[in-house]
């Protein structure tokens, strides 16, 4: 009985965590959060993916993969895409694809706004045949899809940026799998400071959802020589976060992220994620003339 109270716990917790993508290093694809986010570097297209595994305490490990693409339409006019797949020990999946639109306008010398929307379709998967559990009225079983849409603001110059969003504006309930979707609002910022070789950027993270208390990121990250990157910070109730990062070759860049949990609570996030990423320069620019951004 006490490991059925348990399981039923975590699961509700760990289905009610996977609104949104939670990835240890949000700031390599920020548009998982901030659909107005842009990289603004004329004939770039930068494609990537993720891999996460988190141990969610003895009775499971969610992982999570991502696909995603930042591609320029016009100077102005940015589109990017993501398809992620969450997994939960095999009886919970969720598959969720979403196109986001961003609109740069120039503020100043110096500076620029981007206002995006996205538009995100949700499916979820959930099967409980094979847990002991399945004649439980609380764990049916069940496949659905939903609709979602979001919008943001993000204000950027070559250093700094802050921004705004929320990325999911409708909501789904449903009693029978202890699922409920809520809207969050997220605020971010951070700037780059350069000292000879280093580059030093500070940085942060708000998240506030509908309903319950906010939580936040604290990080710092260096890069030496525009090569090699080190960086940690500290989750809010969630532990320490240590990454590092690798730009190789032509264009690619690898990132290795661990996250030590701190809590004390019966769900462990202790996880692990890896990187690849890689930016096509379609006019050359990159290997002549332009300074590689570090956001």
């Amino acid at each position: 009985m006490l490991r059925k109270i348990i399981f039923l716990f975590l699961v509700s917790t760990s289905l009610f965590a996977q609104q949104e993508p939670d990835f240890i290093q949000y700031s390599t694809n920020m548009n998982i959060i901030n659909p107005a986010y842009v990289i603004h570097e004329e004939g770039i297209i930068r494609v990537g993916a993720y891999y996460k595994n988190q141990r969610v305490s003895e009775l499971g490990t969610v992982h999570t993969a991502n696909i995603y693409g930042n591609i320029p339409i016009t100077k102005n006019f940015e589109g990017s895409f993501n398809y992620t797949r969450d997994d939960f020990s095999g009886f919970f999946h969720e598959n969720a694809f979403d196109v986001n639109f961003s609109y740069i306008f120039k503020v100043s010398e110096w500076w620029n706004l981007s206002l995006g929307m996205k538009v995100r379709i949700d499916e979820y998967d959930i099967n409980f045949e094979d847990t002991g559990f399945a004649h439980d009225f609380a764990l049916a079983n069940e496949n659905n899809a939903l609709f979602n849409f979001g919008a943001g603001a993000y204000f950027f110059s070559d250093r700094a940026y802050v921004g705004i969003s929320v990325p999911s504006f409708s909501q789904d309930t449903n009693e029978n799998r202890n699922i409920e979707k809520e809207f969050k609002i997220y605020a971010i910022g951070g700037y780059v400071f350069e000292y000879d070789d280093f580059k030093l950027k500070p940085s942060f993270l708000v998240k506030q959802p509908e309903k319950g208390d906010f939580s936040f990121d604290i990080s710092g990250s260096v890069l030496y020589q525009n090569i090699i990157e080190g960086g940690i910070s500290y989750r809010y109730d969630r532990g320490i976060v240590m990454n590092v990062g690798f730009y190789v070759l032509n264009g690619f860049y690898l990132n290795y992220a661990h996250r030590f949990d701190d809590t004390k609570s019966l769900i462990d996030y202790e996880s692990n994620q890896f990187l690849l990423q890689y930016k096509i320069d379609l006019i050359g620019l990159d290997k002549k003339f332009r300074e590689p951004r570090f956001f």
